[in-house]
């Protein structure tokens, strides 16, 4: 079988006059089911398949959080370039002020910043993971919600499930159906912290029931993730850690290999060694050959 580098090399080969760089935008069914986390783990598998650090890059165009998570940590102690606070930040009383139009920029311009950001991050590199916030509708009211960035990118989307079976489905088709009126691709989706405890659905019935659901509509699942010790413990603390100020920090130019708009962060040895276990965990579950070659399918039409 093909690996990562092979079909990325394959990709730029057959489209020369391609301008994009190939990538993902990744955006959950709903708040809390893990974007950051598989954006992390999908990072640490393209190094583990063959990329090199030079080669990746990482962004969170919008955000509601002034701070540093996990996946920045992760890229700042690999030398990925990244930039982890964007130019659209939704502070308190941000939705007033766009809704009352008394703010700097228009929504075209708003979008165009986050288009630009994406532009610089991922310029000469292979591969871009884009970070999404919340669910597809989120930053609607401001003009950058997922589905309208991603399609201003054209980037397609990978969606984060969450854990059950009905719920599971229906969320999911929902969160397709956001995208596919924005005339956004879904590659697929990635089910995580999928509970091994619930007493109604067992993880084992989850992944049976679900799989079956989509393999009848030819929609990919890329993966299933039970909810261990471990992950349950990056949920926790992969929440944001304040920095003042950090929007400040945030340069136009691309950010240095390994740097971000913290220049002065410092990554523990602890955090580093759960990150990896969290990429390891997905790495066992998750199909991220599969996902990377549907990627390069959709931007090669």
């Amino acid at each position: 079988a093909a690996s990562i580098p092979d079909i990325l090399n394959d990709f730029y080969a057959q489209n020369p006059t391609n301008t994009t760089t190939a990538g993902v935008f990744v955006s959950g069914i709903r708040s809390g089911v893990g974007k950051s986390t598989f954006s992390l783990s999908l990072i640490g598998n393209l190094l583990k398949e063959g990329l090199d650090s030079s080669d990746v890059s990482y962004i969170k165009p919008v955000t509601q959080c002034e701070g540093v998570q996990t996946v920045s940590q992760f890229c700042h102690h690999k030398g990925i370039r990244h930039v982890d606070l964007g130019p659209v930040v939704f502070r308190q009383g941000f939705t007033y002020n766009v809704i009352e139009e008394d703010t700097t920029e228009s929504r075209e311009q708003r979008l165009k910043e986050v288009v630009e950001a994406v532009r610089q991050v991922s310029k000469e590199k292979k591969f871009v993971v884009v970070d999404g916030l919340g669910y597809p509708s989120v930053g609607s009211v401001a003009g950058v919600c997922n589905a309208q960035v991603a399609a201003a990118l054209g980037l397609p989307v990978i969606l984060v499930g969450t854990s059950g079976v009905g719920d599971a489905i229906d969320s999911l088709n929902m969160a397709r159906a956001y995208f596919e009126r924005h005339s956004v691709p879904v590659i697929g989706a990635v089910f995580g912290k999928v509970r091994t405890d619930c007493p109604r659905h067992s993880f084992s019935n989850c992944v049976k029931y679900v799989s079956k659901y989509f393999e009848a509509t030819s929609f990919p699942i890329f993966g299933f993730v039970p909810e261990s010790p471990l992950v349950k413990v990056e949920r926790e603390e992969a929440t944001c850690v304040f920095v003042p100020q950090a929007r400040a920090l945030l340069e136009k130019s691309p950010p240095p290999e390994g740097k971000c708009c913290h220049r002065d962060l410092s990554v523990s040895d602890d955090a580093i060694k759960k990150a990896e276990a969290t990429v390891s965990e997905f790495g066992t579950h998750v199909d991220f050959v599969a996902l990377v070659k549907a990627v390069t399918q959709v931007l090669g039409k």
